[in-house]
């Protein structure tokens, strides 16, 4: 029996024996696969790591240059050691080795390596050959751009990966975005890369690689995506059967509206009309909705956003972000100045505040006939015409204060109103490359009158002036209202509005020639203007900006637009319209009843002081208007532009995605 356990044991010995040798053996047959697949692991997770060291490189020479497309063409040593980059005409690789002596490397190309041919995105061909990259993903800098931009993919031509005329697109980088495309590398192959010769052998070591794509965003431009902003409510008293539009310029924006609180849109018969795409959003708080004509609209329904939400979204734009004019340019004294008929006509000087209603009488202070001597230094800034009542600024102006007065009013003698039905006109007329600032830093600014032409106005307290007027933002300026309390457009006065009717005398200074209108003619206005070209349906105005005694002439305000005139037509007797931002700190109110209301590019009522407060935390906000019919077309064009986009910015990542 013994004799039996023995043999037993010995089998049970022997066969656990070769269980544990065939365990041996595959385990010694499996270990060289499993050490390489766990180097294979860190390599592929190095490769990762270096994809988000480019990016995180890319990002700070972007904010550091936001036109910067790997073109440094130079050696860049960036702490922490063990970085050296090298940019060469749009291609960049970056080399790194961790304290192993493990290396990697990342690579960013914007260069499509196609010589002269087409397409041209402004990059010589490397000039180390070797920085030429085999890869078809291309990065794309669109953040000086207010356009979206198709993003091309590079293709194997002739052994060159190149972007060619045939390349696929396979989708857009929106406007003020970086599309950022990093390959990462790691592995045994990067043993003998160097800065003359980056690329890995073509065989017999390993590398992994890895791509990283990112979309950097300006968000003090690109999130900015509404035509129409207010901190408060948004109230719309139409004519009957009155319109309000809302349209984009910007294919990839859609038409928007956007309320802290809520949006109502109404008419005396209950038949206003709210016109807008098929995707247009009228965006309001939480709580609140869109009403139409008392009811909640369904075409298009509110979008209910929180403050927070739509906080992020807003043109937050700060008196000390735009340009004003200054003391070193021409000044004029702060008060009110007064257009007189008789006994000649004259412009008489009081050194106080207008009060918004009461015209000064009694001895004036001063007494013009010419610009010079209005000003109390600099020349050649401001022009008069006592004759047409009129006043031409040409050039920045600094409103200096004076016996306690700050702001600065130009009204008419209430003769010239109610007796002759006429008042004054103010044009903006400078040079091809500057053109006119007027800015009171503590006041108001003020005009009883037609206001028109090509400038900007900045106010440290509120603007307000008639129709008809039709001002437009200097293109390089954006600004063409900017007023730290409110800004209110006045109705013309009924006499006014009666001689306008009747096409005006003749006589007076003209404007630019422009545009006729769609349908009928344009307004003769007075001697000087060259005509414009006729539109559809009607002739072109001739100097569509004259003035008859100091109003103006005819009905037909395109001749004042560098572009067309209005959508909703010509100018007529009353209007206002707008091209560039416009924006206040209070409110916005539009009271021109009869007449209507144009913006092309953004209006912004913030509720607040955007130097240390957010949209909506203090008084005002409201956008009130009180019109006829009323037209918002957003134009990113003037966004932009408000802002210098080559300075250096702070980039916000929208899109991260591991390929």
């Amino acid at each position: 029996m013994a004799r039996r356990r023995r043999g037993i044991v010995i089998i049970i010995t022997l066969l656990t024996v070769v269980v544990v040798a065939m365990y041996l053996i595959a385990g010694s047959s499996l270990l060289p696969g499993g050490l390489g697949s766990a180097a294979n692991l860190e390599a592929h997770e190095s490769a990762l790591e270096a994809a988000r060291a480019g990016l995180e490189y890319a990002q700070a020479r972007l904010q550091e240059n936001p036109a910067w497309r790997g073109d440094g063409n130079g050696t860049v040593v960036n702490n922490p050691p063990g970085l050296v980059v090298v940019e060469d005409r749009g291609n960049v690789v970056g080399f790194m080795q961790g304290r192993t002596g493990a290396r990697s490397q990342f690579r960013i190309r914007f260069n499509y390596q196609n010589g002269t041919a087409d397409p041209d995105e402004g990059l010589d061909d490397p000039s180390n050959a070797a920085y030429l990259m085999d890869s078809p993903f291309v990065s794309l800098n669109n953040l000086m751009s207010s356009s979206s931009v198709p993003v091309p993919r590079a293709v194997d031509d002739g052994g060159v990966w190149r972007v060619t005329s045939a390349s696929p697109e396979p989708y857009n980088v929106p406007k003020y975005t970086c599309c950022l495309l990093v390959e990462g590398l790691a592995g045994h192959g990067l043993r003998e890369a160097t800065t003359d010769a980056p690329d890995p052998p073509a065989a017999g070591r390993t590398v992994s690689r890895r791509v990283v794509e990112a979309y950097l965003v300006r968000a003090d431009v690109a999130m900015v995506d509404s035509v129409l902003f207010a901190g408060s409510d948004i109230l719309a008293q139409l004519a009957d059967g009155g319109e309000m539009v809302v349209e984009t310029d910007d294919p990839a924006t859609t038409p928007r509206i956007r309320s802290l609180e809520g949006v109502a849109v109404t008419s005396p018969s209950s038949d206003g009309n709210y016109v807008t795409a098929s995707n247009g959003e009228v965006v309001v708080d939480v709580d609140e909705d869109f009403l139409l004509n008392g009811n909640p609209s369904t075409d298009p329904a509110a979008t209910r956003e929180d403050e927070d939400t739509q906080r992020k979204k807003w043109l937050n734009l700060k008196w000390s972000e735009i340009e004003h004019a200054s003391a070193s340019d021409a000044q004029v004294l702060a008060g009110t100045y007064v257009w007189r008929p008789a006994p000649v006509p004259r412009l008489e000087y009081y050194a106080q505040e207008f009060d918004g209603s009461t015209v000064p009488t009694g001895p004036p202070n001063a007494t013009y006939f010419t610009g010079p001597d209005m000003l109390a230094s600099g020349s050649g800034a401001i022009t008069l015409d006592p004759v047409t009542f009129g006043m031409t600024i040409s050039d920045d102006v600094f409103v200096r204060p004076n016996a306690g007065a700050t702001g600065f009013a130009v009204v008419p003698d209430p003769g010239l109103v109610g007796s002759l039905g006429i008042r004054p006109i103010n044009v903006f007329d400078g040079g091809a490359e500057e053109l006119p600032i007027l800015s009171s830093q503590t006041g108001n600014l003020t005009f009883h009158g037609d206001v028109r032409g090509v400038g900007s106005m900045t106010a440290g307290g509120s603007i307000t002036f008639q129709g008809t007027s039709v001002f437009e933002a200097d293109p390089n300026h954006s600004v063409a209202l900017y007023a730290r309390e409110d800004i209110q457009l006045l109705p013309i006065p009924p006499e006014v509005v009666t001689t306008l009717g009747g096409g005006g005398s003749g006589g007076g200074s003209g404007g630019k020639g422009g545009k006729g209108g769609k349908g009928g003619k344009g307004g003769k206005g007075g001697k000087g203007g060259k005509g414009g070209k006729g539109g559809k349906g009607g002739k072109g105005g001739k100097g569509g900006g004259g003035s008859s005694g100091g109003s103006s002439g005819g009905t037909s305000g395109g001749g004042f637009f560098s572009g067309d005139p209005p959508p909703f037509g010509p100018l007529a007797a009353g209007d206002i319209g707008f091209i560039g931002v416009v924006y206040t700190g209070g409110d916005f109110r539009a009271d021109t009843v009869d007449a209507n209301l144009y913006v092309r590019g953004v209006l912004a009522a913030y509720g607040g002081d955007p130097e240390t407060q957010q949209p909506g935390e203090g008084s005002g906000g409201q956008v009130i208007l009180n019109v006829a019919n009323a037209q918002f077309l957003y134009d990113p064009l003037y966004i932009s532009r408000v802002r210098n986009l080559s300075s250096p910015v702070r980039l916000a990542r929208s899109l991260w995605t591991v390929r």
